[in-house]
């Protein structure tokens, strides 16, 4: 039904049903955070920074190991790895975390996907970590930061799920609501009118070729809903060196908890011990 009464509002109200499309898409849901994840996050040492409006978290779980990033997707929160960050502390890994904005424990405001790849720069730059590893929209994150400092390799960069062409994350977002094609197509106008980008241009495959990292490692349910199967292995073709592993039965969220993609990780990791 609800699928039903937005298609009628795209035809009959494209630019009222645009400013809400658009709305949505600069104000990140928040989801409730579990006991799990709360108990996990309590244990970091917590520091917040100022970036433009926003007051942002971040996270610190210290280790005398090597420097892993955890890089969250959208509408997610640094807890969402809980299960991981326990196990990585268990090998010594020196961990840190933090909020997007608008999301987790960062203040609340109008933000953007360019907001947060922007922020992932500057963490990146200065915490200049050993391991990333990301979620969905984080995976977008990382590699941006790593087109934008070209003197720092990343050692190794795990992925759990990643998307590739922006355009079509926002054409399947747009389907699964019902949203009509011109409301879409007002979007992406608007999106590329306020951000200066070109959507079309936007792709993780475009990108990994030219990035400097040791070595890669995707894993992405084959029954994904949130992002088809489609896109990793397109982003896998055009990354020399990355490894693909295709999962069954973690789908997209369970993917961060499912103890078959955290031994992958963990085993894809190097040794904590650093150089």
């Amino acid at each position: 039904m609800r699928k039903k009464l937005l298609r009628a509002a795209s035809l009959l109200a494209p630019g009222l049903m645009t400013r809400i499309a658009y709305h949505q898409m600069t104000h990140p849901r928040h989801h409730g955070m579990r006991a799990k994840e709360q108990a996990v996050l309590q244990q970091a040492t917590q520091t917040t920074s100022q970036f433009g409006s926003f007051r942002i978290q971040h996270y610190h779980w210290e280790g005398s190991g090597k420097k892993v990033l955890l890089i969250h997707g959208w509408e997610g929160q640094a807890g969402n790895f809980s299960d991981l960050i326990g196990r990585l502390r268990e090998k010594g890994y020196d961990v840190y975390a933090f909020d997007a904005p608008a999301h987790g424990q960062s203040s609340r405001g109008k933000t953007s996907m360019f907001a947060f790849s922007d922020l992932c720069t500057e963490i990146v730059a200065r915490i200049q970590p050993d391991i990333a590893i990301t979620h969905s929209f984080g995976s977008v994150a990382i590699v941006t930061a790593m087109t934008r400092i070209p003197d720092w390799t990343l050692g190794t960069c795990v992925m759990l799920t990643t998307p590739d062409r922006f355009r079509e994350r926002i054409e399947w977002v747009a389907a699964t609501n019902g949203v009509s094609d011109t409301v879409t197509r007002r979007l992406i106008r608007r999106i590329e009118k306020e951000s200066g980008v070109v959507v079309d241009e936007m792709s993780v495959g475009a990108a990994v070729s030219g990035i400097a990292v040791g070595k890669a490692l995707i894993l992405h349910d084959v029954r994904d809903r949130v992002i088809p199967i489609s896109q990793p292995r397109r982003v896998h073709q055009q990354w020399p060196g990355c490894q693909l592993d295709e999962l069954t039965d973690t789908g997209h969220f369970k993917i961060l908890h499912a103890r078959q993609s955290l031994d992958r990780v963990l085993a894809f990791l190097p040794n904590p011990s650093p150089q």
